[in-house]
């Protein structure tokens, strides 16, 4: 009776042919195509816009009271990271049933829809105190959809050499 060998990974098995061997691990590797590191950065620069939306009155916060008064600056940021931290219990539900690609555009949408709340209509840059709450809000929401993707998109779309940079 012949006892099987013990297969060492990398060890072609003894049942295979070379050229089977390596049609498998050319099979197991995900093709990459070299537009994921521009949607990596697209990702990355949605990212860092609704921090800086968020974070944009803090300095400020003399000139935000003169202007809107009863509107503290802190008080937008408390607003923005709060919803931050709710939405980010739903972004993952979201992409199993949307996909990465349909959430990420509708966080567009939100913190569009967000800033144009915020900064006042174009001909109409003049906004309420309830607009930039609102505005506040919505760029609070759509920003885990920026946050929280970029580990599933490094994850989906580059190979396990690249993981960790992408990420």
């Amino acid at each position: 009776v012949v006892q099987p060998r013990p297969c060492v990974r990398g060890a072609t098995p003894p049942h295979q042919s070379r050229l089977e061997s390596a049609m498998a691990v050319r099979q197991a590797q995900p093709r990459l195509y070299s537009e994921r590191w521009l949607m990596l950065a697209i990702l990355s620069m949605l990212a860092m816009l609704s921090d800086w939306i968020c974070f944009s009155v803090a300095p400020i916060p003399s000139i935000m009271e003169k202007a809107f008064r009863g509107l503290d600056a802190a008080t937008l940021v408390t607003i923005f990271l709060s919803t931050n931290v709710m939405f980010c219990f739903v972004e993952p539900y979201l992409i199993v049933r949307r996909g990465l690609r349909r959430v990420v555009v509708d966080g567009c949408w939100l913190m569009f829809a967000g800033c144009l709340l915020r900064s006042g209509l174009p001909g109409h840059p003049m906004t309420s105190q309830t607009g930039i709450v609102v505005g506040t809000i919505l760029v609070g929401a759509a920003q885990p959809f920026f946050q929280c993707t970029p580990a599933l998109l490094a994850a989906a779309w580059f190979g396990p050499n690249e993981r960790v940079l992408a990420t």
